[in-house]
């Protein structure tokens, strides 16, 4: 009896049930834009909530979707999945879809961004358990990352962030030096839930040191109802190109990188003392140059009046008549 217990116990001791973990399938891998993608959920287990990431900015809750990809590309999917009797479970397959161009189109042109847009991104994410703070990372412009926090939880957010050339025409001049105006837009939540939003951001030295300005004059600012406003900054970072700065605010709009103050010019002093001897040298010049125009004025007249000397001798004769007849 003691030793069936003993394997009995040993038994149960080694027996161990696996969490059930998310996982997905796909009806295709790859195609030509556009391509239309049907996923399908294949988590072990019972999931009770779903969210897809499809890499080019999409979310979905659905279990089962279908998503269009527009552009070529590699794209990395991810889906969490929500159990009631277990943690969340998370599958990525890196690269999963990829869209290649249309090699029948005669030409193709890419879609060609708004006029005076320089960079144009669009990140989002989305939560099997509305959460309270989300992140998103960016790489095309001078914005790095936002991150926001919530009073209501959400279930997903969609940044899309547009760097512009010029001031939008909507808005009124900004205060001080504009180092590039952003505008940034929200999905998924509203201003008026936005407890907190942080704006991580950059600036150049190079473009800071030939403008004459320091780290304190960087400031972020929102338009908001036609009125700027100017936001907390501080600088947290730096490296060899650039400095890095975070900005809080209330909420999404169109917002400018700016300094304080006014871009320093370049100003060349000429002095207008001279040395004695520069003097000296001034006076003989101005002499010489009253000598050579005289000189000139006397040829001039003598070249253009043909038989002057013979003119001047008669009179000169005639004068002389005169006075003997007196």
């Amino acid at each position: 009896t003691n030793v069936t217990d003993s394997l009995e116990d040993t038994a149960s001791e080694n027996i161990t049930v696996a969490a059930p973990a998310a996982d997905f399938t796909a009806n295709r891998r790859s195609g030509t834009d556009p391509v239309t993608v049907s996923f399908s959920d294949a988590s072990t287990g019972t999931p009770t909530n779903w969210s897809w990431v499809f890499g080019d900015g999409a979310t979905s809750d659905d279990k089962n979707p279908s998503h269009k990809y527009t552009h070529s590309g590699r794209y990395t999917v991810t889906l969490t999945v929500e159990y009631a009797d277990y943690d969340d479970s998370t599958k990525e397959k890196s690269d999963y879809i990829t869209v290649r161009r249309d090699s029948g189109r005669n030409s193709w042109t890419p879609t060609p961004l708004p006029q005076n847009v320089m960079s144009m991104e669009d990140k989002g994410v989305a939560f099997v358990t509305p959460a309270n703070t989300a992140k998103l990372n960016f790489e095309k412009g001078d914005v790095s990352s936002i991150n926001v926090d919530t009073k209501d939880a959400i279930k997903s957010l969609r940044v899309n962030i547009q760097k512009l050339d010029d001031k939008p025409s909507d808005v009124s001049k900004v205060p001080g030096v504009v180092y590039s105006y952003q505008i940034i837009d929200s999905t998924g939540v509203q201003d008026a839930n936005i407890n907190q939003a942080t704006i991580f951001f950059q600036v150049s030295k190079e473009w800071l040191a030939d403008n004459g300005f320091d780290t304190d004059s960087v400031k972020l600012m929102r338009n908001h109802d036609d009125e700027w406003n100017t936001l907390e900054t501080t600088m947290i970072d730096e490296d060899d190109e650039y400095f890095y700065f975070s900005a809080i605010t209330p909420g999404f709009s169109t917002f400018a990188i700016t300094v304080e103050g006014e871009a320093e010019t370049e100003v060349e002093e000429i002095s207008e003392e001279l040395t004695e001897e520069e003097i000296q040298e001034e006076a003989i010049s101005e002499e010489t140059l009253e000598s050579e125009i005289i000189e000139e004025g006397v040829e001039e007249t003598e070249e253009k009046t043909p038989g002057f000397g013979l003119v001047l001798g008669i009179v000169g004769l005639i004068a002389a008549i005169s006075l003997r007849r007196r």
